[in-house]
């Protein structure tokens, strides 16, 4: 049995991972608020964070042979050894997140490097099994993906999770997010599970829960700043989170803007350029 993985963020990737991780979450929290419509579009930036790591022609320095080893044992360890072959570690640096890349018989991983702790990764998608028959009970997999976590990402568990279905796929988004306050934490954490209860995919944020000052300003008087800064299409329906600013952490409201060249079902978060508004202050932030 996998042995939990040690998720403690180096210092220099806080700010960097909390932003992506503040973006998406603003993604994910509105198809947990219910909007159905939302889960393709969820789906699609999860595998698409997934896939853009995919590794293609380095031009930094090849990983040292202890880098090699190391990354190639925490991906046997994360995935077993049930995921063939390692055919190649390759660096792929973020901003202020060095992070190494394991190209696998089914498909890669990102780990961030120096800590070996599981950014995200996936299975080749052609490894499902086939679509005849049904897939298992939503509960079953939501269970298999519960216990994934559990094993591999034990801080997801202060989280509440939720779940919705990928289309007519057969395969399962679980997704575990905090809020404190009325605000959500930049922590998430996604898992992909199949028509047979395999792990397709994940996307992991290990962020502690920053502190924050009070929110003071309600989401009216933030979207008439948001909407006197740009005038055009309407603002969507906003998320109140924790956003990353001046070396710290701000309670925000993330308003969407609809965009006209989404071919997505839906427009909403994620589709288009987004408005920030400092919940404490009234500022516009973005």
């Amino acid at each position: 049995m996998s042995q939990p993985f040690r998720t403690t963020r180096a210092p220099s990737q806080g700010a960097a991972a909390g932003a992506v991780g503040a973006r998406r979450s603003a993604v994910a929290l509105a198809a947990l608020a219910g909007l159905a419509a939302l889960a393709a579009v969820l789906v699609a930036v999860l595998l698409a964070s997934t896939a853009r790591t995919a590794p293609t022609a380095s031009a930094y320095e090849e990983p040292s042979p202890r880098q090699h080893a190391e990354a190639e044992r925490a991906d046997r360890a994360l995935w077993g050894e049930g995921i063939g072959i390692v055919t190649r570690v390759e660096w792929d640096r973020e901003p202020g997140q060095p992070t190494l890349v394991v190209v696998h018989g089914q498909g890669f991983t990102a780990f961030a490097w120096p800590s070996l702790e599981p950014l995200r990764g996936m299975r080749n998608v052609e490894a499902d099994p086939p679509a005849a028959g049904a897939a298992l009970p939503a509960a079953d997999q939501v269970r298999q993906a519960e216990s994934w976590m559990r094993a591999r990402f034990p801080w997801a568990a202060r989280a509440a999770a939720s779940s919705w279905p990928v289309g007519d796929t057969g395969r399962r988004v679980v997704s575990w997010r905090h809020v404190v306050d009325a605000v959500l934490m930049p922590m998430r954490l996604d898992i992909v599970v199949d028509r047979a209860g395999g792990i397709v995919s994940f996307s992991a944020v290990d962020e502690p829960d920053p502190p924050l000052p009070p929110v003071a300003v309600d989401e009216a008087r933030a979207r008439a700043v948001a909407a006197a800064a740009r005038p055009g299409p309407p603002l969507g329906t906003p998320v109140l989170l924790a956003v990353p600013s001046g070396g710290g952490w701000r309670p925000a409201w993330s308003f969407p803007v609809a965009s006209a060249t989404s071919e997505a079902p839906g427009a909403g978060p994620g589709d288009g350029p987004g408005m920030l508004v400092d919940a404490a202050t009234g500022e516009l932030l973005s």
